[in-house]
């Protein structure tokens, strides 16, 4: 029961765009990050 895993002949393309959605996931979750921090030093300044 091996699995025929071929990694080494994925198409560029999709690997490109898994690439994308990777960037785009870590730019959401850092901006997040600087979100929740102003709202916190906003309620300190209050």
């Amino acid at each position: 029961m091996s699995k025929n895993i071929q990694t080494a002949e994925a198409k560029l393309e999709l690997v490109s765009k898994f690439l994308q959605y990777a960037h785009v996931a870590n730019v959401s979750y850092a901006m997040l990050y600087y979100i929740y921090e102003n709202a916190e030093n906003k309620k300190s300044k209050s």
